[in-house]
């Protein structure tokens, strides 16, 4: 427990706008393991959200092509993997759909 402290404690001093969605999937993975599964499922549904918003801005922007910072996708696609385990083991796979699409 006391390196998931020690992790947690990490992640909520670190503020910098292009790591947020690298923390909200480590924090969602740190509640997790620690059996705060609201708060999991919030952080996780939070880097998807994040994920998406970026997907938002760039198509406004008229970007071409996958986004600036390709890590991103793979840490949503891991948000997305992680918060589907947590509503399926709560036997909530209709919430997994909507959450996902």
């Amino acid at each position: 427990m006391a390196k998931l402290a020690s992790l947690f404690s990490d992640c909520e001093r670190i503020r910098v706008p292009s790591l947020e969605l690298v923390r909200q999937l480590i924090l969602g993975s740190v509640y997790s393991n620690s059996g705060r599964m609201a708060q999991a499922q919030q952080s996780y549904r939070r880097a998807i959200d994040l994920w998406r918003r970026e997907q938002q801005r760039d198509a406004g922007a008229g970007a071409v092509g996958a986004s600036g910072a390709s890590g991103d996708s793979h840490a949503a696609a891991f948000a997305a993997y992680e918060l589907g385990l947590l509503l399926c083991r709560k036997d909530e796979v209709s919430v997994v759909v909507l959450a996902l699409s």
